[in-house]
């Protein structure tokens, strides 16, 4: 079943709440999953600057991204748009791999 997914870029801040307490502003690449991952890039690298997986609740208005699952959040602000789309999404394939246990943010 088709699914979609949010992208949006712009200059943001960050702010995560919980096992990993932290804030930071920057141009940036937010993707928000169809199963509630929110995932925030910058130009460093293919590790996201910030994230929560599988969040219970994700909300996406003009304004903010916020996510939250248990006593973790993740808040990200938009101050300048430079883009923003939904795409359609579906199963592309067999999974690459499992996910690790014990890093903070993921729930498996």
């Amino acid at each position: 079943m088709p699914t979609s997914t949010h992208v949006i870029a712009g200059r943001c801040t960050t702010e995560f709440d919980g096992s990993r307490d932290r804030t930071q502003r920057g141009d940036v690449l937010v993707v928000i999953k169809p199963d509630g991952t929110v995932l925030v890039h910058d130009a460093a690298g293919y590790q996201p600057v910030a994230w929560l997986t599988r969040a219970d609740t994700v909300t996406v208005s003009p304004e903010a991204v916020t996510a939250q699952d248990g006593d973790q959040s993740l808040s990200v602000t938009v101050h300048e748009e430079y883009a923003r789309n939904r795409y359609r999404t579906n199963d592309a394939g067999v999974p690459v791999g499992t996910c690790p246990r014990g890093v903070p943010g993921l729930r498996v």
